[in-house]
């Protein structure tokens, strides 16, 4: 996904890591890494039918299942449910993972962050370019590295 780009769609994701950047003041500001068993996407252009601002990329190969907007409306209708119903559910877990994500930026430091992520998803940690991971973090690849070494993580 591109930034101005159609988001009419989510995907669950089976196998692979992504992650989700904007571009700010000319620089490249990594938002958030999903992985196996999470949803990814645009909720705010798949709802309101505006372009993403954001870039969403697959960082290593992957599976994805995807869910168009026409679709899931569709299965709502025929089905006799409220879309609004799942847009509830889709939006208030997404704000949730958004709002865990703040408060960590500004509680944990980077080096509890990194560990973090690595507890929750090692395998898929480790094949992450330094400079993804760095960027998420907010610090500089030596930061990062020097992080790494401590923990024998090189």
């Amino acid at each position: 996904m591109t930034e101005g780009g159609p988001a009419d769609f989510m995907f669950f994701i089976e196998e692979g890591v992504f992650r989700t950047y904007r571009w700010f003041q000319d620089r490249e500001v990594i938002s958030g890494f999903t992985f196996k068993g999470d949803a990814d996407g645009c909720p705010y252009s798949l709802i309101h039918e505006v372009p993403s601002k954001d870039y969403i990329q697959a960082l290593v190969p992957s599976k994805v299942i995807i869910t168009y907007k026409r679709d899931f409306m569709a299965l709502h209708l025929s089905s006799g449910q409220s879309i609004d119903t799942f847009l509830h559910l889709l939006l208030t877990q997404y704000i949730e993972t958004l709002i865990g994500r703040i408060t960590e930026s500004k509680v944990l430091t980077a080096e509890t962050r990194y560990l973090s992520l690595l507890e929750r998803s090692p395998e898929q940690v480790s094949q992450l370019p330094l400079s993804h991971l760095a960027s998420f973090l907010g610090i500089s690849q030596e930061r990062l590295s020097r992080i790494r070494k401590k923990y024998h993580l090189t």
